[in-house]
């Protein structure tokens, strides 16, 4: 992967690593392996994406599909702070009989 590094590039890692291949062989002779990858450019880092990666489990062939997804990374903004005058008086909160 440091040839991945030298030209810029970044490996998005998904958000469960499964393998995105495997030889349908079942025991001693099962391999796995994560082959399929997405790569992107390092400069997208600075455009607030907020990027989200997966494997799927289904599909007909040794390798399992990939997904990704980019979405403009959303700020949660509070609203303007409103002061009610009403909780500045003091009430008490138990009333004494």
């Amino acid at each position: 992967m440091d040839r991945i590094g030298s030209i810029g590039l970044m490996d998005v890692l998904p958000t469960k690593i499964l393998p995105t291949w495997s030889n349908n062989q079942i025991g001693d002779a099962y391999i796995a392996k994560r082959l399929d990858r997405f790569l992107i450019s390092e400069n997208m880092l600075g455009l607030n994406l907020q990027i989200k990666h997966w494997i799927s489990r289904g599909g007909e062939s040794d390798h399992k599909p990939i997904f990704q997804y980019f979405d403009p990374a959303t700020e949660k903004h509070m609203g303007p702070f409103k002061l009610n005058l009403h909780w500045l008086q003091h009430q008490p909160l138990i009333e004494k009989y």
